[in-house]
């Protein structure tokens, strides 16, 4: 006779099961593979650093580490990773468009409008709850 999920689990009906205990190391390997992908590291060559062969096995290495990272954000992720990836080209170029070199500033200006344009009419906040997108008139 076959077994039922009542008899697996008793006559309670579905029980609600503990979270798994995070594994060591984890978190940490998350964090090195969102700062891969924020690098612009391929999906194949992150998988490949972690062991995995197979596209679709780095496909969803890549998803764990992001969804771990940013939770609640998954339909945002790939606009979270190219924000960041916007805020580092802003970090390299700042102090030189502040130090009057022309091109910096061409390059910071883009940037910032580059973002601008990413974050236009999502909703998405800054740090003191104001909007981070563009401002109308």
């Amino acid at each position: 006779m076959a077994l039922t999920h009542r008899d697996v689990l008793g006559t309670g009906g579905s029980r609600s099961r503990a979270a798994p205990a995070p594994r060591p190391g984890r978190a940490r390997r998350d964090g090195e593979i969102v700062e891969a992908v924020i690098a612009g590291e391929s999906v194949a060559h992150i998988g490949s650093l972690h062991g995995f062969t197979s596209p679709g096995a780095s496909i969803r290495l890549v998803d764990k580490a992001l969804d771990a990272a940013l939770p609640g954000l998954s339909a945002h992720q790939q606009q979270r990773v190219d924000l960041a990836r916007l805020d580092r080209l802003l970090a390299c170029w700042w102090d030189q468009a502040m130090d009057g070199d022309r091109q910096a500033a061409e390059v910071v200006l883009a940037v910032i409008e580059a973002r601008a344009a990413l974050l236009a009419g999502t909703g998405i906040v800054d740090e003191a709850g104001s909007p981070a997108g563009p401002t109308r008139p």
